[in-house]
């Protein structure tokens, strides 16, 4: 992240709180107590006049205003996305004042003025940063505002990049000035050369992009991220280099820690140097005054405790929980091996598994996914890792930083490549996984238990505790999809689309309406004419947040983009047993870009006009009288599902017209629960279906702030003139129903919002 001006009272905070623990029997127990409530006072006061200054600023900001905006941004901060960038950088108010934002664009944008900090102008709006839409995803707003930041800049367009080394103060243009030889290096793809970038520099490239998925599935990842283990091993390294060179060991103890400042200066303070230097500054601490009581535990902990009371939100963050907590594990994983001098490989399982016991959970909670055979990809990688990458790094960085080597970075990028390629059938084998989705309390604690029982009996009786870890992950994760006591239906948020999931309960049943989708942005005459990536950002972690690893079957309304764009990815990531289409979208050419997609063991079932299909147990679909010159929309299939006491009718994006003559062919339609056609349209809900059905309640499906202003206010005054209560996913999120056979019922939205809110009409908005 960019310097933070909390971490400026680390130091301060650090010596306090040391303090205090050397306050010892001696010491009058309220001068302990007084030191404490001064302490705590002056935090206080500071994050109170923190909070004052961020809500005078935000009392200056006129959001969702499209206008020109000017960003101070440092290159570090650029992250490439799959559609465009982004980065952490500060908006320049009116009154010169800074306030951080996220910032991100379309599109790809030369960035090699990026020597220096940047001033960015364009067209942009400014909003708060997007809550999460979904039930257990992600939060971004949240993670955000741990970081202090509550607002987005959106940008439109960019008008001009000009170079301001000094907007972000001296130490920042420095930091930028010592990292320009990099700055060509950036632009290269999955690349030897991009991994190196992220190991020793913390640099985001487009090629570590690329490569950090799969980095993730091995469960890699922090291998390639700035930690206390990269510092410790430099001071290794460099302290026998200078000491085999005949420096005096007086002097390299004096200037290499300040180096290590430097180069963790240079990286950004990333977490895990901050740790690591704490805890040397503790050490250092304790030798001056005397006093060899602190243990590595203590000096953990004050460090942890420190940087909580600079930055609270960091508790919230997965580098510090991941950076803190791992570390402990080790401590304690010492303390159970008895410290041992010299570690064998059954050491290093040890602490593998203890590692990998805490990091599982949180991994399972973030990414909703077990990957088992991380532990054998780690173990491997952790026995070159430091007798090979890491030299092999250090040489790679000194040939992108010195003129004349070029070759040589450009030899390992070929070396690297021809190991990707040898490797890859291998990294299939690895990724096998189980989708978990988010794990409640009780399971937080029975996988707690399991790894102190690791710890604990882990290391005297290594065989029976380990197969007492393995059944018990087995039969966890093996009933878990069955452990859910209620069945639900939940209108999911994708956007300007619609998708609708169907979970029973006590099996691992589910069904999908739709899976919403987009057209490619920025638009492309190459490629296929859907966004490949947009299932990624909202539907399949929807789905595997909820644990949903295989689709019974999945029905397809029609061959729009917002209802059937995402079926590629989604067959990409989650089992479809069945498949169910029209035969006019059979014969739409979507659906033979998708079709290739496809897994071949998902049968695709193609349903005539007219007809009405059985699928299961209150599952019905309908279809329309339709033919070739039919609209998509007024193709769409109908489907009934049961809903507990409820019976819900979804539409797809059917006209009026065609919602008349769907009752009118099928009669025998009741549904209490009505799921408005085409998101909301002034053109479907018609008077005729309200009629016949007088639903209880109206679901509606659409993107926020959408062109199309869908839900239409006119179709929300007929709803309120009915009386028909309704949920919307712009203005509630994602919408759940939830039953059970014992009679329990409830509905659920992500967001709240005043269900009896309904916007006045406006005449002027473009048909759809």
């Amino acid at each position: 992240m960019l310097y933070h001006e909390n971490w400026a009272w680390s130091l301060a905070l650090v010596i306090l709180i040391v303090r205090l623990c050397f306050l010892g029997p001696k010491c009058h127990r309220r001068n302990c107590l007084l030191a404490c409530l001064v302490l705590s006072i002056w935090c206080l006061c500071k994050w109170t006049w923190q909070y004052y200054e961020q809500s005078q600023l935000n009392q200056r900001i006129e959001p969702d205003i499209a206008q020109t905006y000017q960003l101070i941004l440092a290159p570090s901060q650029v992250k490439h996305t799959a559609t465009g960038w982004q980065g952490i950088g500060y908006l320049k108010l009116a009154d010169g004042r800074l306030l951080p934002v996220l910032a991100k664009g379309q599109g790809d944008i030369d960035w090699d003025l990026g020597d220096e900090v940047m001033e960015v102008k364009g067209q942009a709006s400014l909003k708060e940063a997007e809550r999460a839409r979904n039930f257990g995803v992600y939060d971004y707003h949240q993670s955000l505002a741990d970081k202090g930041i509550d607002w987005l800049l959106d940008f439109k367009s960019v008008t001009s990049i000009e170079a301001k080394p000094l907007a972000l103060g001296l130490m920042e243009a420095l930091r930028q000035w010592f990292l320009a030889p990099l700055a060509r290096w950036k632009g290269q793809g999955s690349s030897w050369t991009s991994l190196v970038l992220r190991l020793l520099f913390n640099q985001q490239t487009p090629g570590f992009r690329d490569q950090s998925v799969s980095l993730g599935v091995l469960g890699l990842s922090h291998f390639f991220a700035i930690s206390g283990f990269h510092l410790l091993y430099l001071r290794r390294v460099l302290s026998r280099l200078f000491l085999r060179l005949g420096c005096l060991k007086e002097s390299v103890a004096f200037w290499l820690p300040l180096f290590l400042l430097f180069y963790s200066w240079l990286c950004g303070w990333p977490i895990g140097s901050i740790r690591v230097l704490g805890s040397w500054g503790l050490v250092a601490f304790s030798k001056r005054f005397g006093d060899q009581s602190m243990t590595s535990m203590d000096r953990l902990s004050l460090v942890g405790l420190a940087c909580l009371l600079c930055q609270p939100g960091l508790v919230f963050q997965p580098a510090y929980l991941l950076s803190f907590g791992l570390s402990a594990v080790l401590i304690f994983s010492n303390q159970a091996m008895e410290h041992p001098k010299h570690y064998t490989w059954r050491h290093q399982v040890y602490i593998l598994l203890a590692c990998l016991l805490i990091t599982w959970p949180l991994m399972m909670d973030w990414r909703y996914e077990w990957y088992p055979l991380q532990v054998l990809a780690i173990f491997l990688l952790g026995i070159v890792f430091e007798s090979l990458i890491m030299p092999l790094a250090l040489v790679s960085g000194l040939a992108l930083i010195l003129p004349g080597l070029d070759r040589l970075a450009s030899l390992m990028d070929g070396i690297y490549q021809v190991l990707l390629e040898i490797l890859a059938p291998v990294g299939k084998i690895f990724s096998w996984h189980v989708i978990t989705g988010r794990l409640s309390l009780i399971y937080w604690f029975i996988f707690l238990i399991l790894f102190l029982v690791w710890l604990r009996w882990g290391w005297r009786h290594p065989w029976t505790t380990g197969t007492v870890l393995v059944c018990a992950y087995g039969l966890i994760l093996g009933l878990k999809p069955y452990l859910h006591w209620q069945s639900s239906v939940t209108v999911l948020d994708v956007g300007q689309g619609d998708s609708l999931v169907y979970q029973a309960a006590w099996s691992k049943e589910a069904w999908l309406i739709d899976t919403g989708g987009r057209p490619p942005y920025p638009a492309s005459k190459e490629g296929p004419s859907f966004d490949t990536q947009y299932g990624y950002y909202n539907l399949i972690p929807a789905l595997k947040a909820q644990g949903i690893g295989s689709l019974t079957g999945v029905m397809i309304t029609h061959s729009d983009l917002d209802h059937i764009g995402s079926l590629a990815s989604l067959s990409q990531e989650v089992a479809i047993d069945n498949l169910w289409i029209s035969q006019h979208t059979a014969s739409h050419p979507v659906w033979q870009e998708i079709k290739p997609y496809l897994a071949t063991k998902t049968q695709v079932h193609i349903l005539g006009p007219g007809e009405s299909y059985s699928i299961k147990d209150g599952l019905t679909f309908y279809t329309n009288n339709f033919n070739q010159s039919t609209a998509p929309n007024d193709a769409s299939i109908a489907a009934t599902l049961a809903m507990g006491r409820h019976r819900l009718l979804n539409l797809g994006d059917m006209s009026g017209e065609y919602e008349q003559a769907l009752i009118e062919r099928f009669p025998e339609i009741q549904a209490d629960i009505l799921k408005c056609a085409h998101h909301g349209s002034r053109f479907s809900s018609s008077d005729a279906l309200l009629n016949h059905l007088q639903p209880k309640l109206a679901l509606l499906s659409a993107g926020v702030h959408n062109t199309y202003h869908h839900p239409h206010p006119d179709t929300l005054a007929k709803l309120s003139n009915r009386g028909i209560p309704y949920f919307a996913t712009p203005y509630h999120g994602a919408i759940r129903y939830e039953w059970s056979d014992w009679g329990w019922e409830g509905w659920r939205t992500v967001l709240e919002a005043t269900q009896s809110t309904y916007p006045k009409s406006e005449p002027n908005h473009p048909k759809r």
